[in-house]
C-alpha cells in the first residue's frame, strides 16, 4: 500500500480554483464613459448650434419688406381689401422704422403725413416723402372708406408700397 501512496501526487501541487471576478468595475467603468462621451457630444452641438445662430445675418429691410409684400400679392385673393390694406401699410411701417430708426408704426397716417411734411423731424429721403403720402391717403381710403372699387385698388397699393421700399 505504501507504494500505491507513493504515486499520489502531493496536496500543495493542488491548483485551487481562481476567484471569479466581479463585473461591477467594467459596468462602472462603461457607464462613466458613455455619460462623458454624451456631455461631450451635447457640449459639441450646444456651441455648433450657438455658433450657427450668430451667424444668421439679419435679412436688410428692404428684403424683408420685399418677401413679406411677396406673400401678402400671394394671398391678396383671400384677404378683403381693408385687411390687405392694413397688412401692406404695416409691412411698409415696420420697414421705415427699421430702415430710419424712427418709431412710424405708432402713428397714425395722419400723423405720418404732418411728420413728412417738416423737414427737421423726419428722417425719411425727400425722394421718398411724396410717394409715403400717396400711399398713405390711398390705403386709408381703403382701410376706412371702402370704395366699390377696393379690390380693384389692391394691387396698385402693393406696387406703390414695392416702389417706396425698391427706391
Amino acid at each position: 500500500m505504501i507504494g500505491w501512496l507513493a504515486q499520489l501526487p502531493d496536496i500543495e501541487d493542488i491548483a485551487l480554483p481562481e476567484p471569479v471576478k466581479s463585473p461591477w468595475p467594467l459596468i462602472i467603468g462603461i457607464v462613466i464613459t458613455v455619460v462623458i462621451l454624451s456631455v461631450a457630444v451635447w457640449v459639441v452641438v450646444y456651441f455648433l448650434r450657438q455658433d450657427a445662430n450668430r451667424k444668421a445675418p439679419e435679412m436688410p429691410p428692404h428684403r424683408r419688406a420685399l418677401r413679406e409684400l411677396e406673400q401678402l400679392e400671394a394671398q391678396r385673393d383671400e384677404l378683403s381689401p381693408n385687411q390687405f390694406s392694413q397688412s401692406v401699410s404695416l409691412t411698409l411701417e415696420v420697414y421705415l422704422e427699421s430702415q430710419f430708426s424712427d418709431r412710424y408704426r405708432y402713428e397714425t397716417s395722419e400723423e405720418l403725413i404732418q411728420r413728412l411734411a417738416t423737414t427737421a423731424s423726419s428722417q425719411v429721403p425727400m425722394s421718398k416723402r411724396q410717394q409715403l403720402v400717396d400711399f398713405a391717403v390711398i390705403a386709408e381710403e381703403i382701410k376706412f372708406g371702402l370704395p366699390p372699387d377696393a379690390e380693384a385698388r389692391k394691387l396698385p397699393l402693393l406696387e406703390q408700397a414695392r416702389a417706396i421700399v425698391t427706391t
